[in-house]
């Protein structure tokens, strides 16, 4: 009988510590998911600011556009001149603006997009590692 009392209070002890081992573990878990959240709103927030200021150099490109184009409008030859006296010269105002526009966009939207995408993927690589973490933490904890 008091063999079987001693191995009952060792079977408690060792119940009792396994409980300790889980609930640091499972408290690792929710001080990292707490962090992953916080990560994941100013994340969020930052894409949104993104998205603001991306939204703002659009509008700013089209009133920039709407300014040359009116422009070169008020700038270039009437049609009857053009007709009179037509030649395509690359080096034109009228060329060199439109294409200058033109380029100057599209560069603009190739850095805009190749930045955002950047950071976006840096930012899902961080949050997987994260969850892989705490899926980790989560299985280790099952098993025992």
């Amino acid at each position: 009988m008091s063999k079987q009392l001693e191995l009952f209070e060792e079977e408690t002890k060792r119940l009792k510590e396994a409980l300790a081992s889980s609930k640091a573990e499972l408290q690792a878990s929710r001080n990292l998911n707490t962090t992953t959240v916080g990560r994941l709103k100013s994340l969020e927030a930052e894409v949104q600011v993104l998205y603001q200021e991306r939204s703002s150099q659009k509008s700013n490109l089209a009133i920039n556009y709407q300014n040359s184009s009116s422009r070169i409008c008020s700038n270039s030859p009437s049609i009857t001149s053009i007709s009179d006296g037509w030649h395509e010269d690359p080096e034109s105002p009228v060329e060199s603006s439109a294409d200058s526009i033109s380029d100057h966009f599209d560069v603009r939207r190739v850095r805009s997009s190749v930045k955002f995408e950047s950071h976006k993927s840096e930012t899902i690589s961080e949050l997987m590692d994260d969850f892989l973490e705490v899926e980790k933490m989560a299985s280790s904890s099952d098993n025992d």
